[in-house]
């Protein structure tokens, strides 16, 4: 399918690849867009801060290929993922639906096709999601993540209870995208989180059935995965606990008393884990704070459950 055919449908596909120090994964990324069924019309690798020639290698693949989507490669001085993929989805042209794929991941061959016509049948949807493969470096299979699972609760209970893996899976919506304010660069990790808990407040989720997006993980913490975030935050716990909360406040005047009930129960457990990954590191001032935390969003939780409870037996 043509540029312009795509132009004209009103489902024009870009894709954002943010990348650091993963020279030979850009590559295989770049493959598997390469093999789309309905390619993209627009790519933008932003190459941020690399020292190992990442960019460079992402334009030798290039250089003897006809490619059926325009590709750029950005350079940044390193400002982190949600900076990198901010400064891609700014440079896209006239797409309607947007894809932001990690460097270390792949798409199977039918997912824009997938994704775009279901977006296209539902215009109320925010956002279609395949599921999710999880692989080791050398490609083995480690677990498959259904995405039905997310789909078929409220999107926030899942992500609240177990965190937010599949951004590479989930053909988006480049207006609500907008909307959201795009990836806060104010939260140095878990910026993907914030982004996919804030569009799940604005519409429905849809479930591709099919091939899944091979998603690389457990890789090493040396040479090409040295920059990874998670290594690099010896606090991410109770930033993610945080991170939780400013979630929580921005949507519980939408929630019912279900969702409030399990999503402070989530919080309260992030803040426990978050104190005892403190003991560990000795600070016992930081862990009682967190404690803290734990018990009051707990204390809510569990008091408006018991509340609730009480009031329906008065009634009976």
């Amino acid at each position: 399918m043509t540029d312009g055919v795509q132009h004209r449908m009103g489902n024009a596909i870009g894709i954002v690849i943010p990348v650091f120090n993963r020279p030979r994964q850009i590559v295989r990324a770049l493959e598997s867009v390469l093999a789309q069924t309905l390619p993209p019309v627009q790519v933008i690798v932003v190459d941020d801060g690399s020292t190992d020639g990442t960019a460079a290698a992402a334009e030798r693949w290039a250089a003897g290929l006809t490619l059926p989507f325009r590709l750029t490669v950005m350079r940044q001085v390193n400002q982190g993922a949600a900076a990198a993929r901010n400064a891609g989805f700014s440079a896209l042209d006239s797409c309607a639906l947007v894809l932001f794929l990690d460097s270390d991941d792949r798409l199977p061959p039918d997912l824009l096709a997938r994704g775009g016509a279901a977006l296209a049948a539902r215009a109320d949807a925010v956002l279609a999601m395949a599921d999710i493969l999880q692989v080791t470096e050398t490609d083995q299979a480690i677990r498959i993540f259904h995405i039905a699972d997310v789909v078929v609760r409220h999107p926030l209970r899942h992500m609240f209870a177990l965190g937010s893996a599949f951004l590479s899976s989930s053909l988006l919506r480049v207006e609500q995208a907008r909307r959201v304010g795009l990836f806060p660069a104010d939260f140095p990790t878990g910026q993907d989180t914030v982004f996919l808990c804030r569009l799940a407040q604005l519409g429905p989720w849809l479930q591709l059935p099919g091939a899944p997006v091979r998603q690389a993980h457990y890789l090493p913490v040396t040479g090409e995965e040295a920059g990874h975030l998670s290594q690099r935050f010896p606090d991410r716990f109770s930033r993610w606990a945080r991170m939780h909360e400013t979630i929580f406040r921005e949507a519980r005047p939408s929630l019912g008393p279900a969702d409030r009930f399990i999503l402070r129960r989530s919080i309260g457990g992030r803040f426990f884990n978050a104190a005892q990954y403190a003991m560990r590191r000795q600070s016992r001032g930081e862990a009682l704070g967190h404690m803290l935390r734990a018990a009051y969003h707990l204390g809510v939780a569990y008091g408006g459950s018991l509340g609730r409870f009480s009031g329906e037996r008065a009634g009976q």
